[in-house]
């Protein structure tokens, strides 16, 4: 460490500054209530990647759609948001 700052692992830091926890992503339910819940959010974030909406709304989509994709295949997230965040 110098000057003060802290090393954070880039998942940590993304949880952090979300402050999303970790949440059961084997359970595609559990998925669609957290797409229903955190959409905005990651379109306003994809938006401030793109500066268009239906390409924001899109990749969000895409997103998800990869997210149930991985699970059903029997791969893990650990953590959702921040996978979700390297996705789009």
């Amino acid at each position: 460490m110098s000057q003060g700052y802290a090393y954070i692992k880039e998942g940590e830091a993304l949880s952090r500054l979300n402050g999303s926890r970790a949440i059961d992503c084997t359970n595609e339910s559990v998925l669609g209530d957290y797409y229903r819940d955190n959409r905005s959010e990651l379109r306003g974030f994809a938006f401030s990647l793109t500066s268009n909406r239906e390409v924001a709304e899109d990749l969000v989509q895409q997103a998800f759609t990869s997210a149930i994709s991985t699970v059903r295949h029997g791969c893990e997230i650990s953590d959702l948001s921040c996978w979700l965040h390297r996705v789009i």
